[in-house]
């Protein structure tokens, strides 16, 4: 995908969003990873249960300027920009994992990674937690 299209559905589209990563997650089993560039500062990198679009951990991460916000995302995904799909377009959801596992198991191994600031999330911004059952979850813990 060009920069110029990435722009483009950020100005004009009908969310003004651009996704730009929908898969499996590799490391919790049963739970999709999804980024979406929410304007040319910011991205939300959400952990949803396979199938569900709620619920899950949600972190916004915020750029000084979309130059950075590129890099960040070039280097977690592991691809350049132009190598991107624009999810928006093309509805792509992941098929249903293939592997036996046990979502209870996974739901303890990402909320102890959540509590202990262990998910790997893009570098460079300014990470916040969406107000949720998350948040105050992670709040509390962090009380202690």
């Amino acid at each position: 995908m060009e920069l110029s299209d990435i722009k483009r559905y950020l100005k004009t589209g009908a969310s003004k969003t651009v996704t730009v990563y929908c898969e499996l997650s590799s490391k919790y089993t049963g739970y999709v990873e999804t980024i979406t560039m929410m304007n040319e500062r910011q991205v939300c990198i959400e952990f949803d249960v396979y199938g569900y679009d709620e619920a899950g951990i949600t972190y916004f991460i915020n750029y000084d300027n979309f130059d950075i916000l590129l890099k960040s995302l070039e280097e977690y995904l592991g691809k350049s920009s132009d190598e991107w799909n624009i999810i928006n377009q093309t509805g792509y959801y992941p098929k249903e994992p293939q592997l036996e596992y046990d979502l209870n198991h996974t739901h303890e191994l990402i909320q102890y990674d959540f509590l202990t600031d262990n998910i790997v999330l893009p570098q460079y911004g300014k990470v916040t937690i969406k107000d949720d059952y998350w948040k105050k979850l992670y709040d509390d813990n962090n009380r202690r």
